[in-house]
């Protein structure tokens, strides 16, 4: 197996998220791309990260390859991706996966594969009221101002005033961020109903580094329910994340 994309930098990024989710993966590399679908420990979060083949300068696969690693190891190497890095990767029979960065001159390194077989998760169908798609930076925005306030980011849409609100709270502060299409912070919001619901802003600190490389950000949500934050990537890729929602 081998392949080559054009970017170390978003490879970068987007490992650097999962793996702060996930200890270890396992990438599924055939004819439509390359693909990771997995649950964190704790079964809060979920990540569904999808390059198509088309994505990838040179594809080269035989059949279907799983690659298994740990996300942690494999962050620390793609860290060293600097601007317009290339990033080919090229499985090593036992040796398990090189990772190398083509740019001033080619830095390899090679990662131990581990005995792991992908996990056997469902095909999400959720019925979303609210949906909002904004700059992926505004996401970023929302997680940094806030992080410093409480555990949690309460995120309330009142559908008639159109409008987005986040706050975190503890005992001492209380801070909101109100969001809409008429001032420009938002491309789209669609609400169906009124909705409320909070999330651990841990899990939506390790989020939100995807949004340094983001095309496109797509947030759904509802009153009880898990939240989707989409991010469609350069080169066709797309990932997407699901976070339980907070009960207090």
């Amino acid at each position: 197996m081998k392949l080559r994309f054009a970017s170390g930098k978003v490879w970068r990024y987007v490992i650097a998220s999962i793996s702060k989710i996930i200890d270890e993966g396992v990438f599924i590399i055939g004819e439509d791309g390359v693909r990771l679908r997995a649950m964190d420990p704790s079964k809060i979060a979920l990540v569904d990260f999808h390059l198509p083949r088309e994505s990838f300068t040179e594809f080269e696969v035989t059949g279907v390859e799983n690659i298994s690693v740990n996300m942690s190891d494999l962050a620390k190497i793609l860290k060293r991706a600097v601007k317009d890095d290339e990033l080919v990767l090229e499985s090593s029979g036992a040796k398990g996966l090189t990772v190398s960065f083509v740019g001033h001159g080619i830095r390899s390194f090679t990662l131990p594969s581990l005995e792991l077989a992908p996990e056997e998760l469902p095909e999400l169908k959720l019925d979303f009221p609210v949906m909002i798609r904004a700059p992926p930076s505004v996401f970023k925005e929302i997680v940094r101002e806030l992080e410093p306030v409480g555990e949690v980011i309460e995120f309330k849409t009142v559908s008639p005033e159109n409008t987005l609100i986040a706050r975190s709270y503890s005992d001492i502060v209380d801070a909101q961020i109100v969001l809409s299409v008429q001032d420009g912070s938002l491309y789209e919001l669609s609400a169906r109903e009124d909705s409320v619901s909070s999330y651990s802003i841990d899990y939506l600190i390790d989020i939100a580094g995807v949004s340094s490389v983001a095309e496109d950000f797509v947030f759904e949500y509802g009153s009880g329910l898990p939240c989707r934050l989409q991010f469609t990537l350069p080169y066709g890729g797309k990932i997407v994340f699901y976070v339980a929602p907070r009960v207090e």
